[in-house]
């Protein structure tokens, strides 16, 4: 095994697209549930806000919503 994490729950997530080069951020589950996890990335911030930052970034952003939520905390 290479990784594993745990995610919260779809309630936690921030649904992230960038469309006319513009970012938008949506809190809460995507209004369609049709979509599953394909792949998943993992990135070492140091705040929510760095976070939408950087998946607004990801290529992905301009064709669909990406998903971004947080890893459980385990201590």
């Amino acid at each position: 095994m290479v990784t594993s994490a745990g995610l919260q729950p779809p309630q936690s997530a921030t649904m992230v697209s960038v469309r006319g080069g513009k970012r938008r951020v949506h809190d809460g589950l995507y209004a369609e549930m049709k979509e599953f996890l394909i792949g998943f990335f993992i990135i070492d911030v140091p705040d929510p806000d760095a976070a939408l930052e950087w998946t607004a970034r990801h290529p992905a952003a301009a064709q669909s919503v990406l998903e971004l939520r947080p890893l459980f905390a385990y201590s």
